[in-house]
Parts: structure tokens; sequence; C-alpha cells
């Protein structure tokens, strides 16, 4: 696993295991989640390289985090690239969004019920996901206000062929991992990336 389960504090709390067992399984869960985002947000060849070669250096940048440069609308800009190490890693949200999703309801042999809290009151978790989710798209990369199809997205009627870093634009000035691949398309040639999108809507309508 990528992350500290110390890390997950604040709004992606996440209670403490009971047991050795239970810190176990939790993680495992958490690393499943992890392993999943970095395949879609690297593609499979950047991915399979990724794990395959740990101690590479362009790797360990991808890993730890860099400082960058890239011209947005016509200015220079410089950033940091925070990493998946970081205690605020794009893999802390995305882990939070896919355990609370989990967690949300149990099985019974009558259905779906939703998880009670230790008082007995039903806690919408809505609100707490949506901003999770939201928070990862930012580090992760955002491509706004698209129609995202099988192969790529249209924006304002550019479109990106998935499968041509030539086409990919910088949308934004922020230090997501998008953007630090994108400036270092050269270095990360077989890079992929799978385009994603915030969103204010009820995830789970309750």
């Amino acid at each position: 696993m990528i992350t500290d389960i110390n890390d997950y504090i604040g709004l992606v709390s996440i209670p403490s295991p009971s047991s050795d067992e239970a810190l176990d399984s939790l993680e495992k869960e958490l690393e499943g989640y992890e392993n999943i985002a970095l395949k879609n947000l690297l593609g499979y060849p950047l991915y399979k390289d990724y794990l395959a070669n740990q101690t590479d250096p362009r790797v360990i940048d991808i890993i730890q985090g860099k400082e960058f440069e890239f011209t947005f609308e016509g200015s220079t800009v410089n950033e940091k690239y925070e990493g998946l190490e970081s205690s605020t890693s794009l893999l802390i949200y995305w882990n939070f969004y896919n355990w609370l999703s989990r967690n949300i309801s149990t099985s019974s042999n009558v259905g779906e019920l939703a998880s009670l809290s230790e008082n007995g009151m039903v806690i919408n978790p809505n609100s707490k996901l949506v901003q999770a989710w939201n928070l990862y798209i930012e580090k992760a990369g955002e491509i706004p206000n698209t129609y995202i199809g099988r192969y790529g997205a249209t924006r304002l009627g550019f479109t990106i062929d998935k499968n041509s870093l030539s086409t990919y634009p910088h949308y934004n000035d922020n230090g997501s991992l998008y953007n630090f691949l994108l400036s270092n398309k050269e270095t990360y040639s077989e890079w992929v990336y799978g385009i994603n999108e915030k969103t204010n809507k009820n995830v789970y309508n309750l």
C-alpha cells in the first residue's frame, strides 16, 4: 500500500481497525483501490512499468513528487506535483471515496440496509463522497465541461485522442498528476490518461 493508514483523518477519516487482522484486511482493500486508480491514471503500459521498476527515477518522481514547469495561457507556470506518498495524496481521497461507498450499506437477506452510526442515526454520506471525489479529481487532473466518450473527450469542439499525447492540453495551472505527466510527456511517452471530471451530484441519491 502506498498511502499511510495514519493519514486518513478529517474529511477522509477511517475508523481504526480493532485488530491486526482487521488492519491487514483494510490495508489490502485500500491497496486494491490504489491499483485501480493508478491503472486508470497512468494507462496500462506506464502502470506496468511503474510496478516493475520502482527504482527507476521517473517512477520515483511519480511516487515522491517533483517540481515542474509548463506554459498555460501564454504564461510560464512553476508548480510542484506532490506525489503519491504525500499525506494529502490523490490516492487518499480516491481510497476514502471507494471505502465509504463500499461501507454505506450492509447486505442482508432482505436486501441492502443503510449502515447506522453508534447512536442509531443514519448518516447521509453524500457530502463527503462528493468532496472526496472532487479533491481526487483536482489532484489527479480534471478535464472539465466535457462530453466523455469511449475513446476520448470533446471540450468546446476540441477532441482529445486518449492514445495521442499531442492532443492533450493543459486545462489549468495546478500541480496535478495530469499536468506533471503532460509537462514531461517525452519521459512518459507511453502514458494514456483515464479521463475524469468533477461532480456535484448526489452520488447515491440519499
